[in-house]
């Protein structure tokens, strides 16, 4: 079980660092379709890692794989939202830094070129 459990805690840590913004979340998540929201109408790209889709696709991994994110965040509600594979805590948080103007400079830490082509994105329209 603990082998297992460092394989799923390792392979979070690897999901989380794939993009610069990732997004685990549930089906039919208000609070994630408001970050959703935020985060497009800003032009801001993310990924959304769905736990339900890992569950139908994993059954017999997904409470150690719940139990590995939430071990990793401390947090047992999604959405976790990850900025430059850094916990930053679910929709409360994000329309925070939103509000603050950070999230572009959060993104600048690990991709300054997705940091650039939203602020161009944002010129453009």
């Amino acid at each position: 079980m603990g082998n297992n459990s460092s394989v799923l805690s390792n392979q979070i840590k690897n999901e989380i660092n794939t993009d610069p913004i990732v997004i685990f979340s549930t089906a039919n998540c208000d609070s994630f379709l408001k970050a959703k929201d935020l985060l497009n109408n800003g032009k801001v790209p993310f990924k959304e890692n769905s736990l339900t889709e890992y569950k139908s696709h994993h059954p017999e991994t997904y409470q150690a794989y719940v139990g590995a994110l939430m071990a990793h965040t401390g947090s047992k509600t999604v959405p976790q939202i990850f900025i430059c594979g850094q916990f930053i805590g679910g929709f409360d948080d994000i329309y925070s830094l939103n509000k603050s103007n950070l999230i572009v400079p959060l993104i600048a830490n690990c991709s300054r070129q997705m940091a650039d082509s939203i602020i161009e994105r944002r010129r453009s329209k």
